[in-house]
């Protein structure tokens, strides 16, 4: 379903937190919750908790992308200006960390 996107965020053994995640969930509750990844997780994979919630939710729940959602955040396009001044004040703040250490 998500390839080496899971493995990269999760790593490739066994994940005790997603056994604990996954415990008392049945059968049917474990699909619903994959359904539910396709419309709510189109990029990356839910954390554990995030996809028990959709198990549990019976796959009812309704994707954050979507805005009718209550929880929905359009992507904000941060301007060129906005990330060199983000910058500028990072550099600044780390030269005075540097000056403070000296």
């Amino acid at each position: 379903m998500y390839g080496a996107k899971f493995s990269s965020q999760f790593g490739e053994q066994v994940n005790t937190t997603w056994i604990a995640c996954l415990a008392g969930l049945n059968e049917l509750q474990i699909k619903k919750g994959l359904e539910a990844c396709l419309r709510a997780y189109t990029e990356w994979p839910p954390g554990s908790a995030q996809f028990r919630a959709l198990c549990v939710a019976g796959g009812n729940h309704i994707c954050f992308n979507d805005p009718a959602h209550p929880h929905y955040q359009p992507k904000r396009i941060e301007s060129d200006e906005s990330k060199a001044s983000k910058r500028k004040n990072a550099k600044a703040q780390i030269a005075n960390m540097r000056n403070k250490l000296k």
